[in-house]
């Protein structure tokens, strides 16, 4: 079960709340002790109920830590001066991220605005490459101009993720992400890649460079669709994984290109959920008086 955490450098103690033991059905390992209490910033007394053995798994590495069991605490869990003294913690607060064991495993700090943004389907990424994969956002996400920063865990993939700036639309948005050795990587399903939070961003204080914008010019053919400008399709065609480049085209050439796809793009399909199947063939399967069983799903062949 992931649990957020805070890290409290003015915390002795590395406390749990009661509630959180409860959901996690570990009340039973509670010690309880007595007559000992925790004070808080103000003076005011915290009466302790027992203490808690408990492991925390932060990417794949188990770091056994003793918990002061709280009724009453504001966070569910809070890491305190004791804990980053035994693992050789280092905060850095201009990459927003604490590692642990002199390096050997990090993990990004995640303030109260920020969020995790997961692949919404497995990906295979090849060699040398790099790739727009379209991540989900937690519904309880705000709209608004946002920046996507790289997970921590990219690392182990051994794969890079560049920062941008996004306006997510439905809970979804696109990564950038490189992987810059010599084999394919294959990236599973709610993956997390990237912190996503508001940042108070004005776009007149930034200078941006859009490819589209500086190439392009008015095309002589007037638009297909007045309402919807070329920027705009190409964006919605960037979501759905087509990257298109004028290269050798023609101007003109380009556009349509630009708007054959635009048109049939909801014939693209960016996950198995969009391929519902069809009823144009049914097949029949005769199985006689043999009783139903359990097969793991195949494809058909074209055939």
């Amino acid at each position: 079960m992931g649990v957020r955490a805070l890290i409290d450098t003015g915390a002795f103690h590395s406390c749990i709340s009661l509630s959180l033991l409860k959901r996690l059905k570990l009340e039973s390992r509670l010690i309880p002790v007595s007559q000992k209490r925790l004070f808080t910033a103000d003076g005011k007394a915290m009466k302790v109920l027992g203490t808690v053995e408990l492991t925390l798994y932060i990417q794949e590495v188990q770091i056994p830590v003793t918990f002061c069991v709280l009724s009453c605490l504001q966070h569910d869990m809070i890491l305190g001066v004791t804990f980053l003294n035994e693992t050789k913690a280092n905060i850095d607060m201009q990459s927003h991220v604490l590692t642990l064991y002199n390096d050997m495993v990090g993990i990004n700090l995640i303030s109260d605005r920020d969020v995790i943004v997961r692949t919404t389907d497995a990906v295979l990424i090849s060699a040398r490459s790099e790739a727009l994969i379209p991540v989900l956002i937690p519904p309880h996400f705000g709209a608004g101009l946002s920046i996507i920063e790289p997970s921590i865990k990219l690392h182990i993939l051994q794969l890079a993720l560049a920062k941008l700036i996004v306006s997510p639309v439905r809970n979804r948005t696109v990564c950038k992400i490189m992987n810059p050795t010599n084999v394919a990587k294959f990236v599973k399903r709610k993956t997390a890649l990237g912190v996503i939070g508001l940042r108070k961003l004005a776009v007149d204080s930034m200078t941006v460079i859009d490819d589209v914008d500086s190439t392009l010019k008015p095309p002589q053919h007037p638009n297909k669709d007045d309402n919807i400008t070329y920027v705009r399709k190409l964006e919605v065609l960037t979501e759905k994984g087509i990257n298109l480049q004028q290269n050798s085209l023609s101007l003109d050439e380009y556009y349509d290109l630009i708007d054959l796809l635009f048109k049939n793009r909801y014939l693209f399909a960016t996950s198995m959920h969009d391929l519902v199947g069809t009823d144009v063939v049914e097949m029949e399967i005769h199985t006689g008086d043999a009783q139903p069983v359990r097969k793991r799903a195949y494809r058909r062949t074209p055939k």
